[in-house]
């Protein structure tokens, strides 16, 4: 299975994660519920290709959101956002990437590095509210 949808959402946002980022992405989606935001949630297990039926989904909504816990830049949420774009006629939805900035991390345990540049579950709610 390329990806599998964990959580359905109301068409208003959805949430795509890579790996270590899936455990954040469904505790910050549980807490979006419980503040009334219904949001998708994917499992990206294949990175490329990307699975059809996820960007196809993932593209109705106002709102994308991906999650690594990889390189933001040039990573799998910029293949996401290009895919998205692409499959759509008039650019698509707005698609926030969310992964590891290209500069320098002090060192720290990876949850905290991980909150620190907000791939976190509060850092992924605040990205989606925001």
């Amino acid at each position: 299975i390329a990806a599998w949808i964990m959580a359905y959402g109301d068409g208003a946002g959805a949430v795509l994660a890579v790996g270590k980022g899936v455990g954040a992405a469904e505790e910050a989606v549980a807490t979006l519920a419980e503040r009334g935001v219904r949001a998708a949630l994917w499992d990206v297990r294949c990175c490329a290709p990307l699975a059809p039926q996820m960007i196809a989904d993932a593209a109705a909504p106002g709102l994308v959101v991906s999650v690594e816990d990889g390189l933001a830049d040039g990573g799998v949420g910029s293949a996401i956002a290009a895919a998205i774009s692409r499959g759509s006629p008039d650019g698509g939805p707005t698609v926030r990437v969310l992964g590891v900035p290209t500069k320098f991390i002090p060192h720290a345990k990876p949850d905290a590095i991980l909150a620190s540049v907000g791939l976190d579950a509060a850092g992924i709610v605040r990205t989606v509210l925001d």
